[in-house]
């Protein structure tokens, strides 16, 4: 989870991390969040490890 930060920018934010997966199981990273008190709206993102 990020928590906050003070810099300011546009368009990207890079968050990096690790999960143990398994073959043939399909995962969704979804983001969760709020910029200035207003939620994000972010598509669901779909993949598996083969």
């Amino acid at each position: 989870m990020v928590a906050s930060w003070a810099k300011s920018g546009t368009n990207n934010v890079a968050i990096t991390g690790y999960y143990d997966c398994a073959p043939g199981i399909d995962y969704i990273l979804t983001v969760v969040g709020t910029i200035g008190g207003v939620p994000i709206v972010a598509i669901p993102v779909t993949g598996s490890y083969e």
